[in-house]
């Protein structure tokens, strides 16, 4: 069970560019840092604070942290902001998931230097009862003319 939830993390489209997030910079040095539930709570809707999920879309449908930007797409890096310096926190499912770590390394990689991950992930922010986001659902005709 632990092995299928963690699977669920890194989905096809994560794998950009025909590789992991990590591939081409697995060498490089990671100076991301692991940040709380609380810490999290405490910079959303600060300025240059970005949050981004990487979650598989059925996920970030059930809810996200307000604002975040889902990721899991292949052009992703153009969803960056142009500020390096900007704070960037990466999050997935929950501390089995690896995704966000690849995220941040990758992005630590292309000169952003405040990268952080939310180890306890999106299951993490729901179970503590924090504000979430929803997409709209799309209205449905059961009554076909």
């Amino acid at each position: 069970m632990i092995f299928i939830l963690s699977g669920l993390c890194i989905t096809p489209t994560v794998l950009a560019n025909g590789g992991t997030w990590g591939d081409d910079q697995a060498s490089a040095p990671s100076f991301h840092s692991p940040i709380s539930l609380k810490q999290a709570e405490r910079l959303l809707g600060q300025k240059d604070v970005y949050f981004f999920d990487v979650n598989p879309e059925d996920i970030w449908q059930q809810g996200h942290i307000p604002g975040a930007v889902n990721i899991n797409k292949p052009d992703w890096q153009s969803l960056l902001p142009k500020n390096k310096t900007a704070t960037l926190i990466f999050y997935c499912m929950n501390k089995l998931c690896v995704a966000s770590d690849e995220a941040a390394k990758a992005t630590e990689a292309m000169g952003y230097t405040h990268v952080f991950t939310m180890p306890e992930g999106i299951f993490g922010w729901m179970s503590s009862g924090r504000n979430l986001e929803k997409e709209p659902v799309a209205d449905f005709n059961f009554n076909p003319s």
